[in-house]
């Protein structure tokens, strides 16, 4: 029985590290889930902004070639 109480002190020891460690771990886990989000706002952020631009430069490409069309059959007459 006396042998005992060394052996369950080492194990409450050894607990409270684990404890310890596995709350570090969480609170890291947190932070890095937290920085990813806010990575992937900014990349969805960046592509909506691509996606806007994209369709802008496809409306002008349009627009200069109907001018062009319009213009050439103007310059026919």
């Amino acid at each position: 029985m006396a042998d005992e109480n060394p052996i369950i002190y080492e194990i409450r020891e050894n607990v409270v590290e684990i404890k310890a460690t596995l709350t570090s771990i969480v609170q890291n886990v947190d932070l890095k889930f937290q920085v990813q989000e806010e990575k992937i706002k900014v990349a969805n952020n960046r592509i909506k902004d691509l996606e806007d631009t994209n369709k802008w430069l496809w409306r002008a490409i349009a627009g200069t070639l109907i001018s062009t069309v319009v213009a050439f059959l103007i310059k026919l007459k």
